[in-house]
């Protein structure tokens, strides 16, 4: 007996040991190893008899974590990210462990269902180390498919019966929200809501590339926020957008005045301007708008740093940082810098200018406000690319000046080294043409000379007129026809790249849409939070949190929104309509385009349709009628596959 027990307590102290097994290591990275664990090598191996015999000896749960924190789904994600072509075999393996496909198929684990099933649904609510759970490291990795999944699954998606007619799709949206949630005062006491970092779905969207950024913005619960959150704030931004115009507008004709001199001058002497801040009334007037115009927007900057409401970044490494986000082509980043230097050049140059008129300080020629002017009506693109036919611009320019970069960088050696050549062969030369007596000269002629706008008689003029021609045709060559040509190809791909249509959905729609996110985050970045817009309403769940399972201690926000049964054919779906993403068309435009004129004539005079709430219910009397009346065959098309009519009791 004794040494029965005694097996027994080796067996269990084996089993300990073995569930502790834990690969860490360099070494195992971007490997199958890098799950860590016995159970996440079996799943990331997507061998579903191992992951069996696995779960069933050695394994603790099915939410078994490594040494980051991760769980399987985890490092599903992670191995999908790593491994594009295996994102087929990983969704398949997530949908054997999250439906526990393995109860079904193996009798040793009917007697323990339920607490798998517990723990599956619990594997998307863990978060690791980083404080991310499967949704949002989804969304983080640019795994669409994988968070179209996880979306359409029973713990962020739920149907609800509407009216009787339609079911009413119901979207968990707690971390597609860029807000936290808060505690409201008037709550039970007893309710406690965590207040910690909180990376939101749609911050990651704008540092995704615009394939990526497409699948994500055109999925419906996504698209709800940014649309509901728009509408809230298009008020504030188009106020603001005004501002900014007249501001602009009055700084112009101020410069313009101020340039003004009271005389000719010489090229040393120094300029007397007729119009001089603090001794006209109109100058000085709009130096002390631009002066507060700049001190708003400093002011705006310096909020959002003290309020830090999002956190996320691109890297860890600020080199790598700052250079996601000047290639991230929806990120406001850019803007914001154009922000900051337009404040500064306006309180510089007010500052300045009042200093120079009191005597104290001579010879400023504004030159702040020469750039002030550029830089703020170069801004109006920011607030241009909200409206869906100038969306393209912003992100094509942005695009182009990354060509531009990489192509300047290139043109810089060559324009060196036949500036060199040019040099040396243009010395001597019979000519008073001085373009070439210096090198800083030279490169400015070898510039113009490639744009097309130089003269070339004077190579004619060299010591060695031959020579001087060959290394011309040489540099024209190169330059010219080879690198601008390469140029504008670059430019040209990236504008067709921009203006795809995207499965029968314009492209400039999903450019305003991203667009107008950015804006979102750049506005919520400043506003209190009184101001900020929360979308959809807060309901107690039951789920897992801080390491235990727990009821109406957090709140979920949900977005709800009225749609049929997924059903139909491909060509009943909505042309406006990504063809990767798995949503269904509106039912109620598809319905009113059928209905017979008289039912039209009836909601045109009185009744508004709301497609974000269940306010169809209200239309069920006409339907019912119109079905019951007409035998159109387009009418009896919709009434079998477009709606679902739930039975009665």
């Amino acid at each position: 007996m004794a040494n029965t027990l005694q097996e027994m307590e080796e067996v269990r102290l084996s089993k300990e040991k073995i569930q502790g097994i834990c690969a860490v290591g360099p070494v195992f990275q971007n490997t199958v190893m890098m799950s860590g664990t016995p159970l996440g090598v079996a799943a990331l191996k997507f061998n579903k008899e191992v992951f069996a015999v696995v779960l069933q000896h050695f394994a603790s749960g099915l939410d078994v974590t490594n040494d980051k924190g991760d769980n399987i789904v985890h490092s599903l994600i992670k191995y999908a990210y790593l491994q594009p072509d295996k994102l087929k075999d990983v969704l398949e393996m997530l949908r054997f462990v999250l439906h526990c496909k393995f109860v079904m198929t193996d009798p040793i684990f009917e007697e323990k269902k339920w607490k798998i099933r517990k723990q599956a649904r619990k594997l998307l609510m863990m978060t690791n180390k980083e404080k991310l759970n499967p949704l949002q490291l989804a969304a983080k990795r640019q795994q669409f498919g994988i968070f179209e999944y996880i979306m359409q699954g029973e713990v962020y998606h739920t149907r609800e019966s509407g009216g009787g007619l339609f079911n009413e799709e119901v979207y968990d949206i707690t971390e597609i929200e860029t807000l936290n949630i808060e505690e409201d005062a008037e709550e039970n006491e007893e309710e406690h809501i965590k207040h910690e970092q909180h990376e939101s779905v749609l911050e990651y969207l704008v540092h995704h590339q615009t394939n990526n950024a497409f699948l994500f913005a055109d999925f419906m619960p996504v698209k709800e926020v940014i649309r509901e959150k728009w509408n809230s704030y298009k008020w504030w931004f188009n106020g603001w957008f005004v501002i900014h115009i007249i501001s602009m507008v009055l700084l112009s004709v101020a410069a313009v005045y101020r340039s003004k001199l009271t005389g000719p001058v010489s090229r040393n002497n120094t300029a007397d301007f007729a119009y001089v801040v603090t001794r006209n009334a109109f100058v000085t007037g709009v130096s002390i708008i631009g002066l507060l115009l700049g001190l708003s927007y400093l002011a705006m900057e310096i909020s959002r740093v003290l309020i830090s409401r999002f956190q996320f970044q691109a890297s860890s490494n600020v080199m790598k940082c700052v250079l996601r986000h000047f290639s991230a082509p929806y990120s406001n980043f850019i803007f914001r810098i154009y922000f900051i230097l337009f404040s500064l050049l306006l309180i510089v140059d007010c500052v300045i200018a009042a200093i120079d008129a009191s005597g104290s300080l001579s010879g400023y020629e504004y030159f702040c406000l020469i750039f002030a002017v550029i830089v703020g009506w170069y801004l109006v693109m920011f607030f241009l690319q909200t409206f869906k036919a100038f969306s393209m611009f912003t992100v094509l320019i942005q695009k182009a000046v990354i060509d531009m970069l990489k192509f300047a960088l290139v043109m810089a050696f060559f324009l060196v080294a036949f500036s060199v050549a040019m040099y040396m062969i243009m010395q001597g030369a019979d000519t008073e043409d001085d373009d070439f007596n210096n090198f800083s000269t030279t490169m400015l002629k070898m510039l113009t000379i490639m744009l097309g706008i130089g003269e070339l008689g004077i190579l004619f003029q060299a010591r060695h007129p031959y020579l001087a021609i060959f290394v011309f045709v040489l540099f024209v060559l190169l330059t010219t026809i080879l690198l601008l040509n390469a140029l504008i190809a670059m430019m040209s791909n990236s504008c067709t790249d921009l203006m795809n249509n995207y499965g029968g959905v314009l492209a400039s729609k999903l450019h305003c849409r991203l667009q107008k996110l950015s804006v979102i985050l750049f506005l919520e970045g400043v506003f209190p939070r009184c101001i900020c817009k929360e979308v959809g309403v807060k309901k107690g769940k039951y789920r897992y949190d801080n390491n235990e399972w727990v009821h109406n201690k957090q709140r979920r926000i949900w977005a709800r929104s009225s749609v049929p049964d997924h059903g139909g054919t491909e060509t009943e779906k909505s042309p406006d309509q990504l063809h990767l993403t798995h949503q269904s068309q509106g039912i109620v435009s598809s319905i009113m385009q059928q209905l017979n004129p008289e039912i039209k004539e009836t909601i045109s005079k009185g009744t508004r349709i709301s497609p974000a709430v269940s306010t169809i219910s209200s239309f069920e009397p006409y339907l019912q009628q119109s079905l019951s009346t007409t035998r159109r065959t387009d009418i009896t098309n919709i009434s079998k596959k477009n709606v679902r009519r739930v039975p009665t009791k």
